[in-house]
C-alpha cells in the first residue's frame, strides 16, 4: 500500500471529516479511504472486505456498554495515602 499527503484543506472540511468518521466509529483516515472508495466506484462492497479500524474510545465504550458504561464502575478510595513531596 500507499500513501498520499493532501495540503491545504480547509478547516471547515477537516471539522466535518472528523464529525463523520466519529459517528462511523472509526479515525479521520479511514473514513478518507472509505469515501475515496465510494467516490471512485468501489463502493461499500470493497470497503466491508476490509475489517474497519476500531479507535480506542470506541473498544472502551464496547468494553464497558454492557456494565453499564463508565459511570457505572466503582473506582476504590484511596484513603491514607499521602501526596508525593517534590524538593
Amino acid at each position: 500500500m500507499t500513501s498520499i499527503t493532501v495540503r491545504n484543506i480547509e478547516d471547515d472540511l477537516k471539522r466535518r471529516l472528523r464529525i463523520r468518521a466519529a459517528e462511523h466509529g472509526h479515525s479521520m483516515e479511514e473514513e478518507a479511504r472509505r469515501i475515496l472508495r465510494e467516490a471512485l466506484g468501489e463502493g461499500e462492497a470493497a470497503a466491508e472486505t476490509t475489517a474497519p479500524e476500531k479507535g480506542l474510545a470506541t473498544q472502551i465504550h464496547e468494553l464497558f456498554a454492557p456494565l453499564g458504561g463508565v459511570d457505572g464502575i466503582e473506582f476504590p478510595k484511596l484513603g491514607g495515602l499521602k501526596p508525593v513531596e517534590f524538593e
